[in-house]
């Protein structure tokens, strides 16, 4: 069975709220920092070094938080002196008094007024598998600014304006537009440019070419899809070994980049053929990466004639990347003969084969109808024949692409709320058919949730912060089933994984198997099949 972990060995709902943001936020920086360092160590120098540097960077934070705030009215409360003394039993676990506490607190804030607010929250900013935790960081910061604020009762103008302008210095840390100091860069970071860069200007409108550590990070960050991730991987791995056998003088074996994505919507199709391109850019198999997207609409014309110019055009856009093709089978008509789907099919072969070394051409769509597209003519099946199978999200991964979008858009849940976020995505994944739009689902049901919250709140005539931002039960709609007794939770370290009551959600646990702590934000259904 899972335990809760707390400061002290105290219940959770006995702790002060001061120490359980800061135990929130060494949690975020842990948990970024295992990220990094066990499976993407390749965005880093040093995977241990890493490791310690998240844990100074989240104690500075903290500390410049509250030293911010304390000084901006040049008056040390006795409730700000009693918050200093959990600040520095988290800090340095050990209880200070007196002038003790004094002493360290005072040479702290002098320490942090040299760190730059972009420096404590550089790694978020700068390496995509963390970029999701954003959102939670920048809550995180100024949840912890307005409680110091107020601690002592209502703030004065001086605290307001330093919360204000923490708040303020920390989105600026996090745009990626500016520099340390507000201004915006002038040249792009050495890992993010081109290797050709001095054969001549770049396209305004072309992204920086970024690495493959960097694409291949981001690729491992998107919920499920691990056979692709793999397969990708795979793919990526085998370019490189035969770009280091030519360097060798040893002849090269080519594949084909074209490829086919089969599964139902939502499951990241688009996103992976973004990715791949990306990929491939950063091998230097294809100049630039970039995708282009159309269907059969953009590909066959409604006159005898014209469809053949109509695929050229669309390849000549995405020659040097990606032509992504979505609903590919409906080229060719499931009522019988159809010319115009024909010529384009047989365009595109010819395209496919002509520019193969500077374009990858994705197919995607549905696995049966794609099946009988590759059927129905033998060049599509032989240079398509590098296939990605997309499955349907599990409802774990639909409730961890539902946390994702709250992160994102700086909304959270109640437990209430929670567990019917995790019974409704269950039970829609339980009643799903081919159509089923999985990602496109889960986004459907928060939109829904927040037009309800809205709703809910429109007639009071004060609001507060915490309503603005807080989903309730009613929120999800009426209820479908009475709300699941025991959840079933999973220790993501190991794997091991036990029922337990719903008030477990959201919590810090340790794991009767391999000791890890972790935060369960989701479960599944205790008797889910």
């Amino acid at each position: 069975m899972f335990s809760q972990l707390s400061a002290d060995g105290v219940a959770p709902e006995t702790l002060p709220r001061y120490p359980g943001l800061l135990d929130e936020t060494e949690q975020l920086y842990r948990t970024a920092a295992w990220l990094v360092a066990e499976r993407h160590a390749g965005l880093v120098p040093s995977a241990d070094e890493f490791v310690t540097l998240m844990d100074d960077l989240h104690r500075g934070l903290i500390v410049k938080i509250y030293s911010l705030i304390c000084e901006a009215d040049r008056h040390w409360s006795e409730q700000e002196r009693g918050h200093a003394v959990e600040l520095a039993r988290h800090v340095w676990s050990r209880t200070l008094e007196g002038a003790a506490l004094t002493k360290a607190m005072r040479e702290a804030a002098e320490k942090t007024q040299s760190l730059a607010w972009r420096s404590l929250v550089g790694p978020f900013r700068r390496l995509a598998p963390l970029a999701e935790f954003v959102p939670t960081l920048e809550t995180l910061i100024v949840r912890q600014a307005n409680l110091i604020a107020r601690c002592d009762g209502p703030p004065a103008e001086s605290e307001l304006a330093a919360v204000q302008e923490i708040t303020r210095e920390v989105r600026r840390a996090f745009d990626a537009n500016t520099d340390a100091n507000g201004a915006p860069p002038d040249e792009a970071p050495p890992s993010t440019r081109s290797e050709t860069a001095a054969d001549g200007p770049r396209d305004e409108e072309e992204p920086p070419t970024r690495s493959l550590a960097e694409v291949l990070a981001e690729l491992d960050a998107l919920v499920g899809l691990n056979e692709v991730k793999n397969e990708l991987r795979s793919v990526a791995h085998f370019l490189s070994l035969q770009q280091k056998r030519e360097a060798a003088g040893i002849p090269a074996t080519t594949i084909t980049l074209h490829m086919v994505f089969v599964g139902n919507p939502g499951t990241g199709k688009t996103t992976v053929a973004r990715l791949a391109g990306e990929a491939l850019a950063a091998l230097g198999v294809l100049p630039s990466g970039k995708l282009v997207e159309t269907d059969r609409g953009g590909l066959v014309a409604e006159y005898a004639g014209q469809t053949a110019g109509r695929v050229n055009e669309r390849v000549d856009e995405a020659i040097g990347g990606v032509l992504f093709i979505d609903e590919a089978y409906s080229m060719v008509s499931s009522q019988g003969e159809d010319a115009y789907g024909a010529e384009a099919i047989q365009t595109l072969l010819k395209r496919a084969e002509d520019d193969r070394d500077r374009l990858s051409i994705v197919l995607a769509g549905y696995p049966e109808p794609m099946d009988d597209l590759l059927e129905s003519n033998p060049g599509l099946k032989s240079r398509f024949a590098r296939r990605f199978t997309f499955p349907d999200y599990s409802p774990l991964e639909l409730c961890e692409i539902f946390g994702r979008l709250l992160h994102a858009n700086h909304y959270q849940l109640t437990l209430a709320a929670r567990l019917r976020v995790i019974e409704t995505l269950t039970r829609l994944h339980r009643t799903r058919d081919e159509h089923f739009g999985n990602g496109r689902t889960v986004r459907n049901v928060f939109e829904r949730a927040i037009m309800r919250l809205a709703d809910r709140i429109a007639t009071l005539t004060e609001v507060t912060t915490e309503q603005l931002i807080t989903l309730e039960e009613s929120d999800l709609g009426p209820l479908a089933t009475p709300l699941p007794e025991r959840v079933r939770i999973q220790c993501p370290a190991c794997g091991h994984a036990t029922d337990a009551p719903p008030r477990l959600l959201a919590a810090r646990l340790s794991c009767p198997k391999c000791n890890g702590a972790f935060v369960a934000e989701w479960a599944e259904l205790a008797d889910a099949t």
